[in-house]
């Protein structure tokens, strides 16, 4: 509304200057500057009433730990290309629900999660059907799915709790986060079959992700196979016993149909999240398939009628293993990685097909060799690019579509401003 009526004075203000009313100029631009600041000052207070609720000195204790941790990874990996992610940040609350979601751009390492008002929509979706998040507006990453995480280069995780599937790297404590590495995790490109640009349906995430670990090998692989899981409703929530296989397995788990109600989720008595609002993540870690079983529980109030569904899967870390053995001997290795350019070489045995975990985007333009290719969308998000029998080096640089057309329009309009305040000025002489 405030800001409704600062523009209602700018025009008054430019209809006082054409009318030559000139001393009501002074007095709108008073006016206006009184509003713009006003309306500053007050959405920094309710900014920080609102949002920031704690001291000055307990962020900056958490900046400052949080700077040390980056520094130490750097310092333990210097390669040029690995994502990273954590399970906690600063706005996490005493239900450990994650509500921020951009601390990798504050703090200098490379995320997958973000959070902006101007989203792809092609990656919402994919995060969406590996089961990163519930919303297919957001982009989250709370809890580690090590197959998609592998895939697609998260090889170091900050977390507060026993990440499955990673190795504990130390016991420093950065905010009550240890750093979990991947040793799964893929570089920034690797070879795929032309199975891959086919589109994928599955039944659910993990029968996805099976799919996909397939188009890409070439073969029919099910490194996620189903668990039993016994339901059980209670006056406030869901229960499941989830069987394990007893051998050398990472259990997963994601509940549908929980938006509405007031529901957090528990694994084995200990409260993991606040599960069924809309900004929640999906998918869950329930743990390790060594235990015979687990317990999985859903508890609050339940305000909608609409039966909750668990669905439950183990990821069979030997296939699992078998598979990422067989895609990780045909990587590429990165030499150069910014912002608007990447370079990296890729050694071929035949002609091959590559997959770029870089989203694919009209402004990237490819060369292998030097010489301009195509490049090609698969699964609707990632970028892929065909390299011949040899030693191949790979080139992308980016340039923001329609640049050169905005800076001719912009160029225009430069010159028809100038041309009219140039006629007004001189139709004030004249008069």
């Amino acid at each position: 509304m405030i800001s409704f009526f600062i523009l209602y004075i700018a025009a008054v203000f430019l209809s006082s200057f054409v009318l030559k009313k000139y001393y009501l100029n002074n007095i709108v631009a008073v006016l206006c500057m009184i509003f713009t600041c006003s309306e500053l000052f007050y959405g920094a207070y309710q900014t920080f009433v609102n949002g920031y609720y704690v001291s000055a000195t307990a962020y900056n204790r958490y900046a400052t730990t949080q700077e040390q941790a980056v520094q130490d990874l750097h310092t333990l990996d210097d390669s040029l290309f690995y994502r990273t992610e954590q399970t906690s940040s600063w706005r996490t609350n005493a239900d450990h629900f994650q509500g921020n979601f951009n601390e990798g751009l504050a703090y200098g390492y490379m995320p997958l999660s973000s959070y902006s008002s101007t989203y792809n929509s092609n990656i919402m979706a994919f995060y969406n059907k590996c089961g990163y998040s519930v919303y297919r507006l957001l982009i989250t990453w709370c809890e580690p799915i090590l197959s998609s995480d592998s895939l697609l280069g998260i090889k170091y995780i900050l977390g507060d709790f026993t990440q499955s599937g990673y190795e504990k790297v130390n016991d420093t404590g950065y905010n009550n986060k240890n750093i979990y590495k991947n040793p799964y995790a893929l570089e920034l490109g690797y070879k795929t079959s032309d199975d891959i640009s086919s589109e994928i349906h599955a039944d659910n995430i993990f029968e996805y992700q099976n799919a996909l670990l397939s188009r890409i090998v070439g073969h029919l692989v099910q490194c996620y196979k189903t668990c039993t899981a016994e339901k059980t409703k209670n006056n406030d929530g869901y229960s499941w016993t989830v069987t394990s296989p007893e051998q050398d397995s990472v259990l997963y788990g994601y509940c549908n149909y929980t938006s509405g109600n007031d529901l957090k989720l528990y694994i084995d008595g200990n409260l993991r999240t606040k599960y069924s609002i809309w900004s929640a993540y999906k998918t869950f870690q329930v743990g390790d398939g060594n235990t015979p079983a687990h317990i999985v529980q859903l508890k609050g109030t339940l305000q909608r009628s609409r039966e909750i569904d668990g669905v439950f899967y183990y990821l069979d870390m030997q296939e699992f293993r078998d598979v990422m053995r067989e895609i990780s001997q045909n990587q590429v290795t990165t030499f150069d990685l910014q912002d608007k350019y990447i370079k990296c070489e890729y050694t071929a045995q035949s002609d091959e097909l590559l997959l770029l975990t870089i989203p694919y985007d009209d402004g990237w333009t490819a060369y292998v060799n030097g010489e301009k290719v195509e490049a090609y969308k698969l699964q609707d998000i990632f970028t892929g690019i065909r390299v011949t029998s040899g030693i191949n080096t790979i080139e992308m640089k980016y340039t923001l579509p329609g640049f050169k057309i905005g800076v001719i329009f912009s160029c225009l309009g430069v010159i028809v401003y100038s041309l009219t305040c140039f006629f007004l000025f001189k139709k004030q002489r004249h008069f």
